[in-house]
């Protein structure tokens, strides 16, 4: 980010961090990369509380669109999906967002791959 853009906090748990983004007790939350497992349930909780959850597809941030699967590859594919997730409040998602590049995410994700290796 071009300007820092909160403090990182990383409780072990993106589907908790998902469910506190939705009550308002974080701002919002970014995900390097998760699963989809992960983030599915706290989506559809964030949406239901009026948030926006953006997902970083083809260089831009996108809506984060409906999961459907029927046939087997489409399972298969569905579980290979990773993507940084950005979620929150509509207007802290944009404003996040437009200064927020996946360049950086990468760096970030280095990050705490360092620090949990102490």
């Amino acid at each position: 980010m071009r300007r820092r853009r909160g403090e990182v906090r990383h409780l072990g748990s993106i589907a908790y961090e998902m469910a506190l983004t939705a009550e308002g007790v974080f701002q919002y939350a970014l995900f390097s990369a998760p699963r989809l497992w992960d983030i599915a349930a706290g989506a559809l909780l964030v949406r239901e509380a009026g948030g926006e959850v953006l997902q970083w597809r083809k260089g831009r941030w996108t809506p984060f669109g409906p999961v459907a699967a029927g046939t087997a590859k489409e399972i298969e594919r569905l579980k290979e999906w990773r993507a940084p997730v950005l979620a929150g409040p509509s207007s802290v998602v944009q404003w996040v967002a437009g200064g927020l590049k996946v360049r950086r995410l990468l760096l970030w994700r280095l990050w705490w791959r360092l620090r949990a290796r102490g």
